[in-house]
């Protein structure tokens, strides 16, 4: 059966963003009200990045350098994240997570994988396998992407 990457495509769409509703939904509903999602969302960016600056954090959370500066300063004074200004260029500034927001990431991560455990478990043994051949598939595809774009970022 051949398939196109387009339907292929649609269908990893359709999924994720019912995924992530899941995930999102969990994050809010079994931790404090003091996490939201795009700190969540934050405090992951910087796991996979440390060491971003600002602007990158922006946007990969999708909103303006003004807000994602206020959103960081809360995550600075609850000593979740790190802020270091550059001795040469006081406007670039990276982030890094301490060692508690690396517990609490740590933390509302493995909420998430109980909860997707869960949901999980209700498929057959075979789908699962199946699922999980399907995610070890896509690992590289994006990755490599992710790669494309940091190295575009960083010629441009």
């Amino acid at each position: 059966m051949s398939v196109s990457p387009e339907e292929c495509a649609r269908a990893v769409v359709e999924t994720v963003l019912l995924l992530m509703q899941s995930v999102y939904s969990e994050v809010k509903s079994r931790h404090s009200p003091d996490l939201s999602v795009s700190q969540f969302r934050a405090l992951a960016f910087l796991k996979r990045r440390p060491g971003a600056s600002l602007s990158e954090q922006a946007e990969h959370l999708g909103i303006s350098l003004p807000s994602a500066s206020q959103m960081v300063d809360k995550l600075v004074v609850r000593n979740l994240v790190t802020r270091q200004t550059s001795s040469t260029d006081r406007r670039c500034v990276t982030l890094t997570l301490t060692a508690q927001g690396g517990s609490v990431l740590g933390m509302t991560l493995q909420s998430v994988e109980i909860h997707l455990a869960e949901m999980l478990a209700m498929l057959p043994d075979a789908d699962r396998a199946t699922v999980l051949e399907a995610m070890q598939a896509l690992q590289p595809a994006f990755a490599a992407g992710r790669q494309g774009k940091a190295g575009m970022a960083q010629s441009g």
